[in-house]
């Protein structure tokens, strides 16, 4: 048996690219073969094939299409010989990039975003199965459905395939750090951050901001919002950026920080958080679904944006040892539920029985 997965765009370090390697490690401790398809990327891998290679495929192949918006050509998923199954990552809603892109720009996202509506309909109904790394994303597609759910094939929950390593922090600057690492896009409100730290500067002038992350060429206009905002105020020596790092160093800049701030207003699920609950850095996020799904009652959550209270609350629990502490040891809890996950025993179930039931 040969599993081959299909992603538009295949990236290391981003939530699609960590969960298409964690189920390569997987299928190859079960013995099974594998491989990445994909129209496009910058990484070399033995088993990374081009879209545009032939290959002969077998009935007997079993194919995973990774779905986070329009891109890949369902047409061609569909005629592959084998089964079936769609891994759904998520799609980012498209008003949140209208206010920084042109028109132009914006109609093609929004088109697009219909348009991955529709695959997802299509889809829903033609494959043997369908695995979400999230609940709040099964949620996400089953409103998507102008039908009964109960239509679909079958369909289960697993959290994204990655490996996570707790540890103690080894924090070792003398600075007071909140950071955040992600993509520098609209939805990830870094925007909100940047006040923050204005706030926080007020209370302590040695207060940081390290942003861990990687502007978009099209979303360029936001990463320019955001510069200027740092520059209107006064806070270019309170704000520290590092761009497409590889994953040894992000994890070396989230050890040097004291709190790990999310305001994100829209996740799918949330690997940095985990990252971060795992090194022992306290936790604080803007409470949307997916991040209160990840962080599973520990870190601190936040139902409003009051930036004066919030940076007070981080100054209070920074002045506080005891307390941090208490927020990392829940954290630790949390992230157990992570790294004690079956995926083996998982993976084997559904290649050996669920899919040929």
């Amino acid at each position: 048996m040969r599993v081959f997965q299909h992603v538009d765009e295949f990236k290391l370090g981003d939530g699609i690219g960590n969960d298409i390697i964690g189920i390569d490690r997987v299928l190859k401790e079960i013995d099974l073969e594998s491989y990445i398809v994909c129209k496009k990327t910058e990484e070399n891998r033995p088993n990374l094939f081009s879209l545009e290679l032939e290959r002969n495929f077998h009935p007997k192949d079993i194919h995973i299409l990774h779905y986070g918006g329009y891109g890949y050509p369902i047409d061609y998923f569909y005629k592959l010989n084998g089964k079936k199954i769609l891994r759904f990552h998520n799609i980012t809603p498209s008003y949140f990039f209208e206010p920084f892109v042109t028109k132009d720009l914006f109609d093609l996202i929004r088109f697009n975003e219909i348009r991955s509506k529709f695959e997802l309909v299509s889809l829903g109904l033609n494959v043997d199965l369908i695995l979400f790394d999230s609940a709040f994303n099964q949620t996400t597609f089953l409103e998507i459905l102008p039908f009964d759910p109960k239509k679909l094939n079958k369909n289960l929950v697993i959290p994204i395939f990655k490996t996570y390593h707790q540890s103690i922090s080894k924090k070792v600057s003398k600075n007071l750090k909140i950071g955040f690492v992600g993509r520098f896009a609209p939805n990830k409100k870094i925007e909100d951050l940047v006040f923050l730290t204005y706030y926080l500067s007020k209370i302590n002038r040695f207060y940081r901001l390290v942003l861990v992350g990687k502007p978009i060429p099209a979303f360029e206009g936001y990463y320019k919002y955001i510069l200027e905002l740092i520059e209107s105020l006064g806070l270019n020596s309170n704000v520290e950026m590092f761009h497409s790092l590889a994953d040894k160093e992000v994890i070396e800049k989230m050890e040097e920080m004291d709190f790990f701030v999310s305001m994100s207003e829209h996740e799918g699920f949330g690997i940095p958080l985990l990252e971060s609950l795992a090194i022992g850095i306290p936790t604080i996020a803007y409470s949307i679904p997916a991040t209160k799904e990840t962080l599973k009652d520990s870190g601190v959550l936040l139902f409003q944006k009051d930036y004066k209270y919030i940076a007070e609350l981080i100054d209070y629990l920074n002045s506080h040892p005891w307390l941090k502490q208490k927020i990392i040891n829940q954290q630790y809890k949390s992230v157990d539920y992570y790294i004690q996950y079956p995926f083996l025993n998982i993976m084997k179930e559904i290649f050996q029985n669920t899919l040929f039931q």
